[in-house]
């Protein structure tokens, strides 16, 4: 049936709850009381790094999502529509570039859900290179901020577009 999940080792399962699992829960303690006493309690390095990295890769994969998942389903919004008309958004946007099929590939199994591919410990494989990945999405960017109708480019969007591609 379509709802057959793969039988799980008890080692899998164990490191998933043990590991991953605990580390979601742990993160939203600590984000509650980090958000509680912002700025007047100690705060772990580690935790801030994983605040970061986390943060990064939702944004980076909402961008994602918006320059290149073209099912148009609920409310998701998505770069052609946005685009003067007659141009189509699939025939402008670069292909994926290597360090954007990577952030595809990992921050779904990584990052937004709960998943037995998650990478453990600090290995090379895990590192993110959030400036090539910047690089990338700001070229993509730019390539829809040239195509985007006048109509929907207010000041501060413009502005933007004059800081990162000019």
């Amino acid at each position: 049936s379509l709802c057959m999940t793969k039988k799980r080792s008890i080692e899998e399962k164990k490191e998933l709850l043990n590991h991953f699992f605990l580390y979601e829960i742990g993160m939203l303690e600590s984000m509650t009381k980090f958000h509680k006493n912002l700025f007047h309690a100690p705060v772990d390095r580690q935790f801030v790094e994983n605040i970061i990295v986390e943060t990064y890769l939702l944004h980076g994969r909402n961008l994602l999502e918006f320059f290149y998942y073209d099912d148009q389903q609920q409310d998701k919004a998505t770069a052609n529509e946005f685009l003067e008309k007659g141009k189509d958004w699939k025939k402008l946007r670069p292909p994926l570039t290597e360090s954007l099929k990577i952030l595809q590939r990992r921050v779904n199994r990584e990052t937004t859900h709960l998943t037995y591919k998650r990478i453990a410990g600090k290995p090379e494989s895990k590192f993110w290179n959030f400036h090539v990945l910047y690089m990338d999405l700001m070229m993509v960017f730019c390539i829809f901020a040239e195509n985007v109708a006048e109509e929907y480019a207010d000041e501060k969007f413009r502005q933007f577009k004059e800081r990162i591609c000019e």
